[in-house]
């Protein structure tokens, strides 16, 4: 539901982003902070911004594979080194999120100006200007 609030694809608290490596937290964009029930300090969140509209959709036919025990054993093994290959201890995320082309254009539309923008915004909306960040956001 948080997501849909804020209107971003994926949300991350102070907590996570604590344990990122200085290259994945310049990724993260503050967009809130925020009191939890049962907490009695206030939590900042971010968000990454991906926007998936921009991927184009592949159209793939069926899969001409038979599902047997050896077929399902070989792609459970492909599917496990994968994600081996990414739990390792050099495996940089950051690294991989500039790499990557998918990421590359889920984030082509938020800009140095966009960012720069939202800074100021979000700036009047901590210090309690509302409208003045109103105009701003919305732009």
């Amino acid at each position: 539901q948080a997501t849909r609030l804020y209107g971003v694809s994926l949300i991350a608290s102070q907590t996570i982003v604590q344990f990122c490596t200085d290259e994945m937290v310049r990724k993260f964009r503050l967009i809130d902070c925020v009191s939890v029930h049962g907490t009695r300090h206030a939590m900042e969140i971010f968000c990454v911004d991906l926007d998936s509209r921009s991927l184009p959709v592949e159209r793939v036919g069926a899969l001409n594979i038979v599902w047997s025990h050896k077929n399902c054993f070989r792609a459970r093994q492909f599917l496990e080194s994968e994600k081996s290959g990414k739990m390792r201890e050099c495996f940089e995320v950051a690294a991989e999120f500039d790499a990557d082309a998918s990421i590359s254009a889920m984030r082509q539309r938020y800009t140095a100006e966009f960012f720069h923008l939202f800074g100021m915004g979000y700036q009047n909306y901590a210090q309690g200007e509302w409208q003045v960040a109103r105009r701003i956001l919305n732009r």
